[in-house]
């Protein structure tokens, strides 16, 4: 049988990828602003948030019945992981 992966299961990935391209620039910045402790604490977040979205998609993967995650909430992650993503991005040239 051929694995469909479903809508949710993409947001996740999506989820992932923006975190972990938010927290590469994040610490890009650490090593430019003289590792200020807010830079460090914007990663350690980002990091949070990027397993809080690997627990359910593997819950997912496996196929686990009892879990089923909220579309909605997926999605208001999926945003806030953009707005910490363009707001490091626009905060990083004036470093």
């Amino acid at each position: 049988m051929a694995f469909s992966p479903s809508p949710l299961i993409l947001l996740l990935l999506l989820s992932i990828a923006i975190q972990a391209v938010a927290a590469v620039m994040a610490i890009r910045l650490i090593g430019i602003t003289g590792r200020r402790i807010a830079w460090c604490l914007i990663v350690a977040a980002l990091l949070l948030m990027s397993v809080r979205r690997i627990i359910p998609l593997y819950r997912l993967l496996i196929g686990e019945q009892p879990y089923t995650p909220d579309l909605l909430n997926e999605l208001i992650g999926v945003a806030l992981s953009c707005a910490m993503a363009i707001g490091i991005a626009l905060i990083a040239p004036l470093f």
